[in-house]
């Protein structure tokens, strides 16, 4: 029983830990918003056979990607302590 506290109290496991869960998460959020955007995508090309929208939706797709890995690395910096204030100016949501 000890033994099992002493892991769970360990802080290496719960970097870990919280790591997955903020991938996990974004996967999730990733997942939801292609399934909206796959779905948009099909009720246009119902209506109108129009090429620019399914490149519109995408782009969508893709700029959701690049933000939410941004994003996603960003937080398991930031639980393993590295201090993400510069980077985030770097990406310029932060001054």
């Amino acid at each position: 029983m000890n033994l099992i506290k002493d892991v769970l109290e360990n802080v290496w496991v719960k970097r870990v830990f919280w790591s997955i869960i903020v991938i996990l998460f974004s996967l999730i959020i990733y997942h939801a918003v292609t399934k909206i955007l796959n779905i948009k995508e099909k009720k246009t090309s119902k209506i109108i056979n129009n090429k620019k929208n399914k490149t519109i939706i995408r782009m969508l797709k893709s700029i959701v990607a690049g933000a939410l890995s941004i994003v996603t690395v960003l937080m398991v910096l930031q639980i393993y302590g590295v201090d993400v204030t510069s980077m985030l100016a770097g990406v310029g949501i932060a001054s």
